[in-house]
């Protein structure tokens, strides 16, 4: 999932949210499944930003509002 993160942020840089949200969505899912906290709030974040492109900003602040409980 740790590359996987990487790789979405990195499109988010770029402002290719469309492909960062296909990364982050698979870090999300990989680090639930391991069991990362740290991981899935900071891919939280990640998702976050891509959605709130996309113009959906009541989710992406249901995200950030998750990550922010895992990193609190």
């Amino acid at each position: 999932p740790r590359l996987q993160a990487g790789v979405a942020a990195t499109h988010v840089a770029l402002g290719r949210f469309d492909q960062a949200a296909a990364e982050a969505e698979a870090a999300v899912a990989a680090y639930r499944a391991v069991g990362d906290p740290a991981g899935l709030g900071r891919s939280l974040v990640t998702l976050g930003q891509c959605v709130e492109a996309a113009g959906d900003v009541d989710q992406a602040r249901a995200l950030w509002l998750e990550a922010r409980t895992l990193l609190d």
